[in-house]
């Protein structure tokens, strides 16, 4: 039985998630250029050699303006690269350099096993991306007058500064967060709605992009008991286990 005051988070099936990424492509074009748009403007600056794309529906190519050498797909459907449920997430720890989330907190089953998992595959430095719904603007408002169970309002829209709050848990620092489509959702990208968006309320766009860097702290290792004159290296681990080498070696002192 769940404690009181907690919901389950909505399921939804394999052919929502793909009447979704079709509406994308048709009435949703607007926002799905000013996406790739956002995404055009930071991914070329980004280093790596692999990164990931996690989907909802088939895959709609987010990662064409990144330069990693590797690009995976991650869905549901079976035209992606890695067929797997998000939710279960099937990638190792440090096994990518970029994570892209395209929506994919908004329609999740369960939104914090993805983030979660996103954040733990991360290599040192790595950076996060996530591009999604944002509820407090008036596409996100627009719910609650139309059908919620026909896509795309039926999705969970997560804030950008919820996610930033399920980041620093994580040991991840945000970086940038930005908008677009301030519009109503007949016409997102039109209008003086757009421009009142861009100077008055720039955050509270339709879409919002969040980029996120995994944070590394600097440990210097002792030299080994044997005298080796050698300096030791420096590397750089995550600060959630640097915090958790000091409580080990505290207990250990104390011990």
């Amino acid at each position: 039985m769940l404690p009181l005051g907690k919901q389950l988070f909505r399921q939804h099936d394999d052919a929502t998630h793909y009447a979704f990424s079709t509406w994308l492509e048709g009435k949703g074009k607007p926002i799905l250029a000013a996406e790739q748009r956002l995404l055009a403007s930071y991914l070329p600056s980004l280093v790596g050699e692999i990164a990931l794309e996690v989907c909802v529906g088939k895959p709609l190519g987010m990662l064409n303006a990144a330069k990693h050498s590797r690009q995976w797909q991650l869905s549901r459907q079976a035209c992606a690269t890695i067929r797997a449920n998000p939710s279960h997430w099937p990638i190792a720890r440090r096994a990518v350099d970029l994570v892209l989330l395209h929506h994919s907190l908004d329609f999740a089953d369960n939104p914090h096993q993805v983030i979660n998992g996103a954040a733990r595959s991360l290599s040192a430095s790595g950076t996060l991306v996530v591009v999604g719904f944002q509820p407090l603007s008036a596409f996100g408002l627009w719910r609650y007058f139309t059908q919620r169970k026909a896509v795309p309002w039926c999705g969970r829209y997560v804030s950008s500064s919820k996610v930033s709050e399920w980041l620093s848990v994580l040991g991840c620092e945000v970086e940038q967060v930005q908008s677009a489509c301030f519009g109503w959702p007949q016409r997102v990208d039109q209008g003086i709605w757009q421009r009142l968006g861009m100077r008055f309320w720039p955050q509270h766009g339709a879409i919002y992009m969040l980029v996120a860097r995994r944070r590394t702290a600097m440990i210097r290792p002792l030299p080994q008991r044997s005298g080796a004159l050698e300096m030791p290296s420096v590397v750089g681990v995550s600060m959630r286990e640097a915090a958790s080498k000091n409580i080990r070696r505290k207990n250990i002192d104390e011990s």
